[in-house]
């Protein structure tokens, strides 16, 4: 996890569609709640079970201008778009 935020490691988790890889992986699930340490607020945060325990979900998703690329994109494209949004949030 970046600088900026409240814990410096947790699980992810992803939701790999059943037509994976013809289909995107879509958001992205933290263990440990994430949140600023600036105290300002991260958008569209909601919070969802898996697997009977509690995660964060983050609803980010590809645009237009950066679509799922059937037989180029996968799971280590999507972390690495993970990792943009987590850096991101500081941008704004």
């Amino acid at each position: 996890v970046p600088l900026g935020y409240n814990c410096e490691k947790t699980d992810l988790a992803l939701l790999i569609p059943a037509n994976y890889s013809d289909s995107q992986i879509d958001m992205v699930y933290f263990k440990t709640p994430l949140a600023r340490l600036d105290g300002l607020a991260i958008n569209n945060l909601s919070h969802e079970s898996i697997a009977g325990e509690a995660w964060q979900r983050w609803s980010r998703h590809r645009t237009s201008l950066n679509p799922w690329r059937v037989g180029v994109d996968d799971v280590a494209s999507h972390l690495s778009l993970v990792d943009e949004w987590l850096r991101r949030e500081f941008l704004k």
